[in-house]
């Protein structure tokens, strides 16, 4: 039994009509706030039962171009892995589904420092912030940075102090190497 030409049209249009729904800025709103209230809840859940494990400040490699250095900072609950015992395959599924709950920190000031040069931003809903530094005499090679977190209120963010690098190449580097890049480009 096969379908008329008019009963598939009306089925494709049915789930363009549908498709556009799903992906308009509407339903993305609704689904973000949706996201932002069920983490909120979360989170006073934790504070009440007293189970927020400690705030965690991960520092991604950042890149230097003339004076401008990038660096990317990301603000999340701890996931608090053991690290010095033998962990049988259940703790270790377990220690994995913390990491991958542990929370994101919104709103948190964060400053990143290179020297003397220090920049000051806040966390997004998903716990990052790009931070963009201009550091006028920074040598060629791996620079470090230091990365604060502003305490907001000791229950859950204190003040976390945490170190990462920063790449400049040398201008006289005749190649640059760019590896796993997966689907960015």
């Amino acid at each position: 039994m096969s379908m008329s030409d008019n009963a598939k049209k009306a089925i494709d249009e049915a789930v363009g009509k549908m498709d556009e729904s799903l992906r308009s800025s509407e339903t993305a709103e609704k689904v973000a706030g949706a996201e932002d209230w069920l983490t909120e809840q979360r989170m006073k859940r934790k504070l009440g039962k007293e189970a927020f494990r400690g705030t965690d400040v991960i520092v991604f490699r950042g890149y230097a171009y003339g004076e401008t250095v990038k660096v990317l900072v990301r603000v999340a609950e701890s996931a608090r892995l053991k690290e010095s015992s033998r962990l049988p395959y259940w703790s270790v599924l377990k220690a994995n589904v913390q990491r991958h709950w542990s929370l994101a920190l919104a709103g948190v000031k964060v400053t990143a420092t290179i020297g003397e040069h220090t920049v000051e931003g806040v966390t997004d809903r998903h716990g990052f912030v790009p931070l963009t530094l201009t550091v006028p005499d920074l040598a060629p090679g791996w620079t470090q940075v230091v990365v604060r977190t502003v305490p907001v209120r000791d229950d859950v963010v204190g003040e976390v102090t945490e170190a990462g690098r920063v790449f400049k190449p040398h201008p006289a580097a005749p190649f640059a190497v760019i590896s796993d890049i997966d689907d960015t480009v």
